[in-house]
Parts: structure tokens; C-alpha cells; sequence
């Protein structure tokens, strides 16, 4: 990454190190009231920490900006999914595997849609796309219709 490329180890320990920090406080302070749902948003903030910090000490080590626009959008989409998702769970908690499975895809279709009406998909995407199809024999027509009238919108 970039700031192994500056030889910055430095700020690579100092930074796994607060993301660790972090989790062990937020662990302690979560998982006797939340169990493993605590453990899991510790561990979420924790990385979103992390992610954040490395970016902000990328762009100062090297004056390059590791972020842009459809980054930012692309987690938006994952926001709004993950909201959707949560809100399916409060309201209608998970008993059983069949309802998992169906909580997924309705987050799997929000979050795809998403990223299609943000216009973050573009022609490598649809490029990669087309290779796994190729590469796996499995052809899903229907996406890639939908996937080239977003992607050639954009363009």
C-alpha cells in the first residue's frame, strides 16, 4: 500500500494499534449488554477506524488522494443496504435459515441497485462481470442487460 511505499511502517503499528485499542474498549464495553451483535459493531467500527485513518495517512505521506466519488457512493450503498437490513431484522428478527436466505437477497438486490442508480459501476466492472461468467460457464443474460444500460448511460 501506499505507505509501505513511503516506508512509513511506522505509521502502519501506530494505526493497527488504535483500530486494536478500539475494538478491545469497545468489545469490553458492548459484548456483556449486545453479546455477539456487540462484538460485531466493535469490530465494524473498529475497521471503519482503520480504513479511515490509513486513507487520511496515505494522502498526507503522499499527497495522493486514496478516496473518490464512487467510493463515497459505493458506501452509501452499502449504508442504505445495511440500514434496510436492519430494519428486516428488528422487524422481523431471523428464525430460521429460509429467512436469513431471503434477508440476504433482499440486501444483495438493494445494495446492487444501489451502486447501478449511483452510477458507480462502469465498463471494468462490466468487464469483470463478463470474465466470471466466462470463466465459471455460468451466463446470467438478465444482469447483463441491466448492467450495460446502467454502465452505457454513464458513458
Amino acid at each position: 500500500d501506499v505507505i509501505n511505499l513511503f516506508k512509513k511502517t511506522k505509521v502502519h503499528i501506530y494505526v493497527s494499534l488504535l483500530a486494536v485499542l478500539i475494538n478491545i474498549t469497545l468489545n469490553y464495553f458492548l459484548i456483556p449488554t449486545y453479546g455477539i451483535t456487540g462484538a460485531a459493531t466493535a469490530t465494524t467500527v473498529s475497521y471503519l477506524v482503520l480504513s479511515i485513518t490509513m486513507a487520511m495517512a496515505a494522502h498526507r505521506v503522499s499527497g495522493l488522494k486514496p478516496h473518490s466519488e464512487k467510493l463515497a457512493k459505493a458506501a452509501g450503498a452499502g449504508l442504505v443496504s445495511s440500514a434496510i437490513l436492519y430494519v428486516l431484522v428488528l422487524t422481523f428478527g431471523v428464525m430460521s435459515l429460509p429467512a436469513a436466505a431471503l434477508f440476504f437477497l433482499i440486501f444483495l438486490v438493494a445494495y446492487v441497485g444501489l451502486l447501478l442508480c449511483f452510477g458507480v459501476l462502469d465498463k471494468a466492472d462490466l468487464s469483470i462481470l463478463q470474465a466470471v461468467q466466462k470463466k465459471t460457464g455460468i451466463r446470467i443474460g438478465i444482469v447483463n442487460k441491466i448492467v450495460k444500460r446502467f454502465v452505457n448511460r454513464e458513458s
